[in-house]
């Protein structure tokens, strides 16, 4: 765990906890400077990760596999090693409420604030092409229908690090190599078997609070490389979309009769744990 100035006590929490085998570090560094927080990651992933299984994954992100052909990780492992693969592909799933509120506590499961999602539509999922040979580019969910934001829901938190000199890039969405993202590299080798990272990104409090501080910590005159800068100014406009939209709304329906899926059990998510398929057929 990479504790950057949190104000929540959560390094105090971690430290507490007993029978967990838990690195914790602490840097005081921009997050924004450190490729939002990857330069943290890759450093680790080299000292410490070779040839191992890794989730890279935020604090509010949640991996699951389908459960309904593999009962447990080392299951899934066994069948990644067979068929000589290491990388799991996964959609960030975006889960909300059905109003923005502020009534998550501490301890408490996720999903008893946040329990619906956008199941794929035409509408208001996108696929942009093919990565890594066979998983589709995706662009869009529920906040493309309700903030107007087309951000990148493909993700790959979970791998085998056997594949240097490749790196994890910013919001590991992809791979890049000096910097520079790479599409498509012989190096990876997707498991045949997406998963899913729910992402509970509405469950903070005071969200309009919360996006006006990302919009000032995003700012970007400093940021050096035309790579880092677009990737700045683009997490900043996402962010300062967010922000007016709640203090224009003061608070933010998420809930849709059309689109709006509760999440009950695994086979709620079944499609969105294919690989070798188009999004939408024709």
């Amino acid at each position: 765990m990479i504790d950057n100035l949190s104000e929540d006590e959560g390094p105090e929490y971690l430290k507490s906890l007993k029978h967990i085998n838990l690195r914790l570090y602490r840097t005081e560094c921009s997050y924004r400077d450190a490729a939002y927080g990857t330069k943290w990651i890759n450093q680790i992933l080299k000292k410490y990760c070779v040839d191992h299984y890794c989730f890279t994954v935020d604090i509010d992100e949640l991996f699951l596999f389908d459960s309904r052909k593999y009962q447990t990780l080392h299951d899934l492992i066994d069948d990644m090693e067979s068929s000589g693969s290491n990388t799991v592909p996964v959609t960030l799933l975006d889960m909300y409420p059905k109003r923005t509120n502020d009534s998550y506590r501490r301890g408490k499961e996720f999903l008893s604030h946040s329990q619906y999602f956008d199941d794929l539509n035409e509408t208001f999922y996108e696929e942009r092409g093919e990565v890594y040979e066979t998983f589709a580019f995706k662009v869009g969910g529920v906040r493309r229908r309700v903030l107007g934001a087309k951000v990148c829901i493909n993700k790959f938190p979970f791998f085998k690090y056997d594949f240097h000199p490749l790196e994890v890039a910013p919001g590991y969405h992809f791979f890049k190599v000096n910097g520079k993202v790479q599409l498509q590299s012989d190096k990876i080798s997707l498991f045949q078997q997406a998963g899913v990272l729910l992402h509970f990104k509405f469950l903070k409090p005071h969200l309009e609070d919360f996006f006006k501080t990302r919009v000032n910590e995003s700012q970007c005159e400093d940021v050096v490389s035309d790579g880092a800068r677009h990737a700045a100014r683009s997490w900043a406009d996402e962010n300062q979309q967010y922000a007016q939209l709640f203090a224009h709304q003061g608070s933010v329906d998420f809930f849709d009769h059309h689109y709006s899926r509760l999440l009950k059990d695994v086979g709620d998510l079944s499609s969105f744990f294919s690989i070798n398929r188009k999004l939408f057929p024709p």
